[in-house]
């Protein structure tokens, strides 16, 4: 569905919240076999929030940031067009 999205509106952006860091990876992974460019945000990467919010925010830049709790608040991404909260299910 958003690789669908993504070639119809190929110029947005779009976050991506994941509750847990480690969903970051799996999703993170997910994305680059569908083809699409992300980038993670999320705290304890060593790397200055507002470098990776200005590379994602770039027109060349990847189309999707997935981010743990560290982008939820005094984080400008108003330029993103869909904002989302991912999650796996407790239960199968």
């Amino acid at each position: 569905m958003l690789t669908v999205y993504l070639n119809e509106h190929s110029d947005e952006k779009i976050v991506l919240f994941c509750l847990f860091p480690s969903h970051t990876q799996i999703f993170y992974k997910r994305l680059e076999e569908d083809g699409i460019r992300s980038i993670i945000l999320m705290g304890g990467q060593g790397t200055d929030k507002n470098k990776i919010i200005e590379t994602f925010r770039h027109k060349d830049g990847p189309s999707v940031l997935l981010s743990s709790e560290v982008a939820s608040e005094g984080v400008d991404l108003q330029f993103a067009r869909l904002v989302d909260q991912l999650y796996f299910p407790e239960s199968a």
